[in-house]
């Protein structure tokens, strides 16, 4: 019987702006902009590229954001405000 001896908690996406190969873990996921059309409020889920520093939607990969994520989104940008 197969055994599994670990599992790469890493995952892929492709920069749509300059097309680097990405690989990312999920603690690295931020909340971007909310869904369209969505009555929950959800919001899409975001890395940033390290080359072109654009934001690279990986809600197909992770699914929409976390309401923590959602959170820490707004109070940065209250900070940012400030």
């Amino acid at each position: 019987m197969p055994e599994i001896i670990g599992q790469d908690p890493k995952r892929k996406a492709r920069c749509n702006n300059c097309g680097s190969e990405l690989s990312f873990r999920l603690d690295e996921v931020k909340a971007g902009d909310p869904i369209p059309h969505d009555d929950e409020g959800e919001h899409h889920s975001v890395i940033t590229c390290p080359k072109c520093r654009k934001s690279v939607n990986v809600t197909a990969q992770v699914g929409p954001a976390t309401a923590q994520q959602v959170k820490q989104a707004r109070d940065r940008d209250y900070d940012d405000y400030l």
